[in-house]
């Protein structure tokens, strides 16, 4: 019977935590969008909001080049691959 009352406290434990608290108090509370944006702005001044502009436009202008030329590679040369099949100048 104890042994039976243990194993259903130790499972009902780890199956039925706890719900979690929100204890945890932050020293800035960031509530809206608005606030944020504002706090940055009065800590860091306007220009902090475009840092790592540069960075990420780097980053996306890369895949964006290449699936233009992907695109435009397919767009232009798969008509010819397929008028070559078809006139049998090309075995696939």
């Amino acid at each position: 019977m104890v042994i039976s009352e243990m194993a259903y406290n130790v499972s009902s434990v780890t199956l039925n935590p706890p719900p979690l608290t929100q204890s945890v108090e932050h020293s800035c509370s960031l509530i809206l969008l608005l606030d944020c944006l504002l706090h940055i702005a009065r800590r860091d001044g306007l220009l902090a909001w475009w840092n790592g502009l540069l960075p990420s436009l780097v980053l996306v202008s890369n895949p964006a080049i290449n699936f233009m030329i992907y695109e435009a590679l397919k767009r232009n040369i798969l008509p010819t691959l397929a008028l070559w099949v078809s006139k049998k100048i090309l075995h696939v």
